[in-house]
């Protein structure tokens, strides 16, 4: 039987010091976008230090595709899988009518 979850320290991200399936997805997104684009926004520099800061132009490249490819969890070039401590909650709500008549 096949585990599909990653425990922390189990595999290593080269942005992230710690890995999380988000953190994961989105270095992917952004290393597709730097390819993509050429070029990477300010806040990314110091992490893709041979790539062009990105102008106006890029940085809408560049944000365009990260938002595809992160919200839609596209495919990349390593498996991703889920945090095998994550936890996960289901939150609802329900709605009752109360009249002046119940509160006693």
């Amino acid at each position: 039987m096949k585990r599909n979850c990653y425990f922390e320290g189990e595999v290593e991200l080269d942005l992230f010091p710690i890995y999380h399936e988000a953190n994961c997805v989105l270095e992917c997104a952004w290393r597709f976008a730097e390819s993509s684009c050429g070029c990477v926004p300010w806040f990314l520099k110091d992490s893709f230090p041979l790539t062009p800061m990105c102008e106006i132009y890029g940085n809408r490249c560049f944000k365009a595709i990260v938002d595809e490819r992160y919200d839609r969890h596209l495919p990349c070039d390593r498996t991703c899988l889920p945090d095998c401590n994550k936890v996960h909650y289901v939150v609802s709500r329900d709605k009752v009518a109360i009249t002046t008549q119940d509160i006693k």
